[in-house]
């Protein structure tokens, strides 16, 4: 099944473009905010620095082959401001650190949600199972000394037999 939500990719680690809505995205790079989705000269709001916040992830918008992200002011409640992603342009660990789950870790939650019982079960105990193949030659040549042991302290014969 095909995804209907673009991936973005931040240093080389891909999230699922829905797992930034509400993060705070702050700057590694110098990025030109805007007033609108569209690159033109007199639509710069202000260019960030690297270390500033640049704003909360509202939404996104695919224009002109580019991901933008519409950020919500710091600080103002619904008022907006864009700015065009970026591999480079913002930091990866504020991401991580906000609780953005990669598109590896959603794609691990989505084939855990879709095992059965029987395969969570067998997920489960397979640790298990190799401990006891490992154990079972253990436990058998176990046995086989206890065995032998028990049979040599055992007499052969009785004594009363021998008087008659």
């Amino acid at each position: 099944m095909a995804d209907i939500f673009p991936k973005v990719t931040f240093q080389g680690v891909t999230f699922p473009v829905e797992e930034l809505i509400g993060k705070t995205l702050y700057a590694i790079a110098k990025n030109n905010v805007r007033s609108t989705p569209y690159v033109q000269a007199n639509n710069i709001l202000f260019t960030s620095s690297p270390g500033q916040l640049v704003g909360i992830v509202y939404s996104w918008v695919v224009k002109d082959n580019y991901l933008w992200w519409m950020l919500e002011k710091p600080n103002a409640k619904n008022e907006y401001q864009w700015v065009r992603h970026s591999n480079t342009s913002f930091a990866l660990k504020s991401i991580q650190d906000q609780g953005a789950k990669t598109e590896k870790q959603k794609q691990e939650e989505n084939k855990k949600k879709d095992q059965t019982w029987i395969e969570t079960i067998k997920e489960w105990l397979a640790p298990t199972g190799e401990t006891l193949k490992r154990m079972i030659p253990v436990v058998i040549v176990g046995i086989g000394v206890v065995w032998i042991w028990k049979a040599a302290d055992k007499p052969k014969f009785k004594l009363s037999k021998l008087k008659r």
